[in-house]
């Protein structure tokens, strides 16, 4: 199994749309409000994904086995306030590897030329968020060096 990282294209959309479709369901799990995907998130996300294509401040890695878009990461980079002497943070947002995949060192590999693209970035910090109650995950993330660093709350209204 030849597995390869690759920048993602806009034939991949579908595919990434796919994947984040079910990032979403899998998360379900921990809070079905947040996590509730739109009515319009099938034609909102691929439309998302086209237009941050040009963007040099977006990334998004797609995992690769034979032609077939098995994974993905997706990361941004962004300026702090002036207030801060550390300003260029590059944000990590969605890593995902299809189920049949994983523990097949698809994971770390994407995260890992994530990580290589902020380096040449000259990031000061790399962010990610996961959810408290994703155990698992917040485990892998402090295995790569991950700190953490804030508790995000949230409150539900208008429920």
């Amino acid at each position: 199994m030849e597995l390869t990282i690759r920048k993602y294209d806009t034939g991949d959309i579908d595919d990434i749309a796919e994947m984040q479709k079910s990032m979403n369901e899998y998360h379900l799990q921990y809070d079905e409000e947040f996590y509730m995907a739109s009515a319009n998130a099938s034609h909102e996300f691929p439309a998302y994904l086209r237009k941050k294509f040009e963007d040099k401040n977006f990334n998004l890695l797609i995992a690769d086995i034979k032609g077939k878009a098995v994974g993905y990461v997706m990361g941004w980079l962004e300026e702090r306030p002036p207030i801060y002497e550390k300003k260029k943070v590059a944000y990590l947002s969605n890593i995902f590897v299809k189920e049949e995949f994983r523990n097949s060192g698809a994971g770390k590999k994407l995260y890992e030329e994530m990580e290589k693209w902020y380096v040449s970035c000259k990031v000061d910090f790399i962010e990610i968020k996961a959810d408290a109650r994703n155990k698992e995950t917040i485990e892998k993330f402090r295995k790569r060096g991950f700190e953490d660093l804030s508790i995000t709350f949230y409150k539900k209204v208008n429920k």
